[in-house]
């Protein structure tokens, strides 16, 4: 909500969060979904956003589709990889906190483990991987480098969907490490892993007068989190990675971000 007067202020925002609602209405029943939405309807910056966003999930398992904010539950398509290399690009918004004066000094604070699962469009999981994301980092992962450079099955798509789950590292985002991360994580772990913000690069096919193809840069979208969802991505994660023999396990994270490629 929007308010000014008649000497023509800026305009103020007004921030509504979980714990201004009645105390009949903390977030506590299902069946408050919609008046957990109706809350964070008006949010249009990082701090309302992350908070009303936060609330909701950890309280109702709802993913509210936030305009600010990194997300828990990320997903995106990635086609022609026959023709040219996909990327997805992450990064860690800070919404668990930071290291006060750096990465460099004092304990680790608020990073990530960014669970990634690479899917045929058949919807059967061909690769999974986790990677640390510290906060402000920013990674990649190519389609053909890494998510299916070495499949479960063998074979490797012309496109994919790529699904990201995050997860505070060690549990309270103090660990530095994400080792079996993508095949331990629950729902529960899910909801309070919110700071992931991703891009996804492709081609697609031009105009229909033209032959030519073009790069698109788009947003890893924000899905809803499903407690039977996680479950599936992370048993079938497991399976790969007790019995894949190596296969199914997508290479971890590059440093620094990267543009779709023509491929050679």
């Amino acid at each position: 909500m929007f308010g000014t007067s008649s000497n023509r202020l800026a305009p103020v925002v007004i921030l509504l969060f979980a714990a201004d609602l009645p105390a009949t209405a903390q977030l506590q029943d299902g069946d408050l979904v919609q008046a957990c939405r109706n809350a964070c309807s008006g949010c249009n910056g990082s701090s309302c956003c992350d908070t009303c966003r936060k609330n909701c999930i950890r309280s109702l398992g709802d993913d509210l589709s936030c305009t600010a904010g990194g997300s828990t539950n990320l997903i995106a398509y990635l086609p022609n990889l026959d023709l040219a290399e996909a990327y997805i690009n992450l990064t860690n918004d800070g919404a668990n906190g930071s290291p006060r004066l750096g990465p460099g000094f004092g304990d680790a604070v608020g990073n990530l483990c960014a669970n990634v699962y690479a899917l045929s469009p058949d919807e059967q999981l061909i690769s999974c991987c986790s990677c640390l994301v510290t906060p402000n980092a920013l990674v990649n992962l190519g389609a053909g480098r890494d998510l299916t450079s070495k499949t479960l099955t063998g074979l490797r798509p012309t496109s994919i969907v790529v699904r990201v789950l995050g997860a505070l590292a060690g549990g309270d985002g103090t660990g530095t490490a994400c080792t079996n991360s993508a095949a331990t994580i629950t729902a529960a772990t899910a909801r309070d892993g919110i700071g992931i913000i991703g891009w996804a690069t492709a081609i697609h096919n031009g105009p229909p007068v033209s032959a030519a193809y073009h790069v698109t840069e788009t947003p890893l979208r924000s899905a809803t989190l499903n407690d039977a969802d996680v479950a599936s991505l992370a048993g079938r994660c497991a399976s790969i990675l007790g019995n894949g023999s190596g296969y199914g396990v997508c290479r971890s994270c590059a440093a620094g971000a990267l543009g779709a490629s023509k491929v050679q």
